[in-house]
């Protein structure tokens, strides 16, 4: 039942200020008990089988905590190096999954719902948004705990994040006598590299990679007809008028409720600067725990941003829990398996409160949904959700605007768009209150029922229509849409852009040391003993720009030896060499020497070790060699690239001692310097150093 009330006349002039009415009139205010809306498990009408995780990644599932794909000290993978670096949207075959169906679209989730005689229907992805907003009027914003977070976190917010916080709008389209929910995604960013690396991930996850490269563009076996289309697995529930469905990504028979959820978690600079993620794509993941660049970071931001939304997505599924896959769109850095009970923990308390929540929230949709098709029966609606806290946080509320949508909108895309900002047919707003009880006592704190005892928590809820002017309710109703607009537009940047260009030049840094560290694989690999794993560097070379500029000074006998006949002739045809092989291992051997004589800048017994052992490296010989050694494979080069070495002349004059001692003590400074197979600390290289003086003397 709705009583219309007007509002206050002081407040008629807000647009995102208005508050409730503060006076004593009274309400008419109805009763929900914890046991009227059970939600129960409705069995699919024709099952399918779920995905199974791929590749070891189920002893993730029974170890907690977050499982780094390679260690970023020893390198040392944990799980095969396949999982790592993603497919770029580019070089997938999205055509070859099964499109998306809404709840509109699903005929046999509507059939359902006739034969349950269920009026509302509608799916995770549809209906999660607008719960969150009624949760945040039910539970008066209820703070997220962070206290199993490292000393970092504990001073940090402990409020939902504005993304959250933004309201939500969902449409409600009537067919044959049942109402189909459809999420409003006006404002979402069409196709973002978040939406559509998350589809593809998913089958890396869960296949071998034989069947995974089927859905490559490139591949020679394609993904068949019949595997397209294979239907997608399925949950159903029932609670009160709603029939409810959620999709199933994964299946294992030793987790207690089985089935879970798969989700793609991408770093914070992506999450915050989607539309140019490329700019941070060497922002890693490297630590368990810290504010920024750790696991730990990644998670507090989960639990303030998505974890609400899991728990609703995960309850409407039967579902266990999460599996989460940390990653930079270009890089999966790590694993982790959070259960139902650990995100219940972290946003309700515990999961006795949590289910409570979960059916108080969805009753109260209900109550919504069924005053607004009541006022415009049998015809669909968009209705906008905005959850408010007075200033002093004593108190929510909840703002419903409902608009009648013509049926001709939804077959016309423009018209949808031409919307936006602007209201369809019937404006109307209603405002939402409730009042809890615990075992029949009002509760003014945050409630949080006791995990063992069986505690009772009621509502009443107050749901009257807002007789203010039009105008003023127009107004409010744009601005709600505006900050939509501003929260899920492109260019959002979610109010933090001066943490932007920290994070590309942290992004900036990791990619240097990555290709620091790709190209010094790559050298080594070089004078690899085994010939295939010299070609597969030289293969690698090529990927990289300035290496593959100046492949001919790494183009040593050691290497051609490895090389295949085509990639020789490549090289021919390049360097237009007209002596085959021949010619081109003199053009070789001249390059090499060349660039061995620009390092050297003298001759070899002057230069210092360090400069032979840069030498040596930067031409794909041997490094950690002795002196000796290093200069008689670099006088190779030399003679080999037709370079006339200088006889040694003896020098008749007697040394000067000291100059001699102080060249033999700068040499061994450049050689502890250059030793990059140990760290040796400061004082340890002094007190070598003055050993080395004492027994020359």
């Amino acid at each position: 039942m709705t009583r219309l009330i007007k509002r206050e006349k002081r407040h008629a002039h807000t647009r995102n200020e208005d508050t409730p009415w503060t006076n004593n009139e009274t309400k008419h205010w109805e009763e929900i008990k914890h046991i009227d809306f059970p939600y129960r498990r409705v069995h699919a009408p024709n099952p399918v089988k779920v995905d199974n995780l791929a590749h070891g990644l189920d002893r993730v599932l029974f170890n907690p905590g977050v499982h780094v794909l390679q260690d970023p000290r020893t390198k040392v993978y944990n799980f095969t190096p396949f999982l790592q670096n993603i497919t770029q949207p580019k070089d997938f075959d999205y055509d070859a999954l099964a499109p998306y169906i809404t709840s509109s679209r699903d005929s046999s989730l509507r059939d359902m719902a006739k034969q349950l005689d269920k009026q509302y229907v509608g799916s995770t992805s549809s209906i999660s948004a607008a719960l969150s907003q009624i949760y945040f009027m039910l539970s008066n914003f209820r703070p997220v705990d962070t206290s199993p977070l490292s000393n970092d976190f504990q001073k940090e917010s402990k409020k939902f994040t504005r993304g959250v916080r933004t309201p939500a709008s969902i449409f409600l389209r009537y067919q044959n006598g049942v109402y189909a929910i459809d999420a409003d995604k006006s404002h979402d960013v069409q196709d973002g590299i978040l939406s559509v690396l998350g589809k593809s991930m998913e089958k890396v996850l869960t296949l071998p990679p034989s069947k995974y490269e089927q859905y490559l563009k490139d591949a020679t076996t394609k993904i068949s007809e019949d595997e397209k289309n294979k239907p997608e697995a399925y949950a159903y529930g029932q609670i009160g008028k709603f029939l409810l469905r959620s999709q199933l990504d994964c299946y294992h028979s030793k987790l207690p409720r089985r089935v879970f959820d798969l989700k793609t978690r991408a770093v914070i600079p992506i999450r915050m600067d989607q539309a140019n993620y490329s700019n941070y794509l060497g922002y890693s993941l490297t630590k368990q725990q810290g504010m920024l660049e750790s696991f730990e970071r990644e998670y507090y931001d989960m639990i303030r941003a998505a974890f609400l939304k899991y728990s609703f997505q995960v309850r409407i599924g039967h579902m266990d829990g999460i599996f989460v896959a940390y990653h930079n769109t270009a890089k999966v850095f790590g694993f982790q398996y959070i259960s139902l009970e650990e995100i219940d923990s972290r946003i309700f308390g515990n999961t006795a409160t949590g289910s409570t929540a979960f059916r108080h929230t969805v009753s109260l949709m209900e109550k919504i949904l069924d005053i607004a098709t009541k006022k415009h029966p049998e015809q669909s609606l968009r209705i906008s959700l905005n959850a408010r806290q007075s200033k002093d946080e004593s108190r929510s509320w909840l703002n419903v605007f409902t608009e009648v949508v013509p049926s001709e909108v939804f077959d016309d895309s423009s018209k949808l768009e031409s919307h936006i900002l602007r209201p369809y047919d019937y404006l109307t707003k209603y405002v939402v209150q409730t009042k809890s009880y615990v075992d029949g006592n009002l509760q003014t704190a945050h409630v949080k029922l006791h995990p063992q005892r069986s505690q009772k928590w009621d509502i009443e809820y107050s749901i009257e229509q807002d007789l203010g002017k039009f105008s003023t309710i127009n107004q409010q109703f744009r601005f709600l849409r505006k900050s939509q607009a501003t929260a899920f537009g492109p260019n959002n940047k979610a109010g933090a852009s001066s943490y932007l260009k920290r994070f590309q030049d942290i992004s900036d840094r990791y990619l240097r040391l990555e290709k620091m560290e790709h190209r010094k694989q790559v050298l080594d690999g070089l004078r690899a003993h085994h010939r295939s794993q010299t070609a597969r560097a030289w293969g690698e070379l090529q990927m990289i720009k300035q290496l593959k500029k100046n492949e001919l000074q790494y183009l040593s006998k050691h290497v051609m030896h490895a090389l295949k006949d085509t990639e020789i002739q490549r090289l021919i045809d390049t360097y237009e060499v007209k002596d085959g092989i021949d010619g081109l291992q003199k053009l070789a051997a001249e390059r090499r020497a060349s660039v061995l004589q620009g390092m050297l800048r003298g001759s070899i017994s002057k230069a210092s070790t360090h400069i032979l052992r840069k030498a040596s490296f930067y031409l794909g010989l041997s490094v950690n060699k002795p002196r000796e050694t290093l200069e008689n494979q670099l006088e190779e080069v030399l003679v080999e690239g037709g370079v006339v070495l200088e006889s040694n002349e003896v020098d008749t004059a007697p040394a000067d001692p000291a100059s001699s001692k102080k060249a033999e003590c700068q040499e061994r400074i450049e050689e502890i310097a250059t030793e990059s197979a140990t760290k040796v600390s400061l004082l340890q290289r002094l007190k070598s150093i003055a050993q080395s003086k004492s027994s020359d003397t």
